[in-house]
């Protein structure tokens, strides 16, 4: 991550280069093939989700999202509407980006806010109905039974008689609800909010993605992918949607130490960790990303040693001061609670016997397919020039540089980190089924991946493609399939 570098400049498109010629670059046959596979294949798995034989989940594997109706006009209609709104957007949003970001990027924030609120429409649940339902989101209930107080200091009392969610989880999205009890007691009003917050992740995957790649274009992409994700819109208001925008915090909060070393941002890191600790836990998995970008920063010897060792101290006072605060004026003991949590989860799936071999795999197409397409051949894609500039023959012209200066590029380093993350998740079996809603937090990381590819190596075409399937996808999806059990 370079020190203090200014974003490229790119020039206005449709701008006059030279007098006679153009010096835009020809694109590359096999970027029009690659436009070619995605698109097709994109088309094939919306065609087999409209024809309604793509299982989402497993009936072997006892964890099954239902198909409730075939797609009505109106989903198609809606998709017809928003597709070419969204790519029209996009094409206005990437002339103004290095001129106007701010106006960019707060129209994205109400066009995506827009965006979502109509795709929800084709649900049959409103936000209330979600929001106060037991069976799907028992984190609210508490809130309207017990003080904050009464209930971490009574925590092992009182959450045996709460909903199965709310038993099963750490105490942070009951706690979240407390919070946003403070601002309004409408659960309307709080489906809103929750919806408005997790969207503010978009701006947090921007900059991460500008400060990671030097270049608002890739940043630009990012922003948009996070806000169009369809996994999030099938389960919005739910709280794991919030998971994205604590996990990009707490990698952001990371870059800056990189670049400047300050004590305040490392511990401020220890109390954001504390935060996604006591809400979502099963984020930490991603870990291995932040391992990734602290690797580079120590290959280009912008970060050394000593000052990993000083961030890692700073995140443990930082947790630690959280911890004291918690048990000092509740005596609610996080480590208790967390240890209690992961008895229940593997009591649970020793008595579903749900097989781990068969969920390694589902698992890994029910996230691929529903956090975007499109946006998961670019990564295939990225895999794939990851194992050649591995495993290139010596004397080829790729084979330029060492190994290291081949792989130990932003790009690279990122899939890199993302990969492991998501393997070893995968493998640890914590969880089977329901990836699509637990692995919210692994999205914008794959979104990241496939901006940079589609800024850098891919055309504008690609990004349209993955508009267009995008929207199309959520539209059909959301419209015929119950991901959540609302009643």
């Amino acid at each position: 991550m370079p020190r203090n570098s200014k974003p490229v400049a790119r020039p206005r498109p449709g701008a006059a280069i030279s007098n006679t010629k153009s010096t835009k670059p020809e694109t590359p046959i096999s970027v029009h093939v690659f436009n070619v596979v995605a698109a097709v294949a994109a088309g094939l798995i919306i065609y087999l989700i409209w024809k309604q034989w793509i299982i989402f989940g497993s009936k072997v594997g006892l964890y099954l999202f239902i198909y409730t109706r075939k797609a009505t006009p109106q989903a198609f209609q809606m998709s017809l509407v928003l597709a070419p709104l969204v790519v029209a957007l996009a094409h206005v949003s990437r002339r103004f980006i290095d001129s106007r970001p701010w106006l960019v990027l707060a129209a994205w924030q109400v066009a995506g806010l827009a965006y979502q609120l109509t795709m929800r429409t084709l649900q049959p649940m409103t936000l209330t109905d979600i929001i106060v339902s037991r069976p799907v989101n028992s984190f609210y209930e508490p809130t309207t039974l017990y003080s904050a107080y009464h209930f971490l200091h009574n925590y092992y009392d009182v959450a045996p008689k709460l909903g199965r969610h709310a038993f099963t989880n750490m105490p942070g999205k009951i706690l979240f609800f407390y919070l946003l009890a403070v601002f309004t007691k409408s659960p309307q009003v709080m489906g809103y909010i929750i919806m408005v917050l997790a969207n503010l992740g978009s701006l947090v995957a921007y900059t991460i993605t500008r400060r990671l790649f030097n270049d608002r274009l890739s940043a630009l992409y990012a922003m948009i992918l996070f806000l169009l994700v369809p996994a999030r819109i099938y389960f919005t208001p739910l709280l794991n949607v919030l998971a994205p925008l604590e996990i990009l915090l707490l990698l952001l909060l990371m870059m800056m130490y990189v670049e400047r070393s300050r004590a305040w941002v490392s511990v401020l890191m220890g109390a954001t960790l504390f935060g996604v600790f006591i809400m979502e836990p099963l984020a930490l998995f991603s870990g291995l990303v932040f391992v990734a970008v602290l690797g580079l920063a120590l290959y280009r010897k912008s970060l050394t040693w000593r000052g990993v060792g000083y961030l890692i101290l700073g995140n443990i006072a930082g947790f630690l001061a959280c911890c004291g605060l918690f048990y000092a004026t509740t005596q609610f003991d996080i480590f208790k609670c967390f240890v209690h949590i992961f008895h229940i989860a593997h009591q649970f799936y020793d008595e579903v016997k749900r097989p781990y071999w068969l969920w390694f795999f589902h698992n890994i197409k029910e996230f691929f397919i529903n956090a975007g397409i499109v946006q998961s051949c670019v990564y295939a894609l990225m895999l794939g020039l990851l194992a050649r500039a591995t495993f290139v023959r010596p004397g080829r012209k790729e084979a330029q540089g060492g190994l290291w200066e081949r792989i130990m590029t932003p790009e690279f380093v990122f899939v890199l980190g993302y990969t492991a993350s998501g393997l070893a998740l995968n493998a640890s079996g914590i969880e089977r089924g329901e990836d699509t809603r637990l692995c919210l937090f692994f999205t914008p990381f794959l979104q990241i991946i496939a901006a940079r590819c589609m800024a850098s190596r891919l055309n504008p075409t690609t990004f349209d493609i993955a508009l267009v399937a995008t929207v199309l996808q959520t539209a059909i999806t959301i419209n015929t399939v119950r991901f959540m059990d609302w009643k």
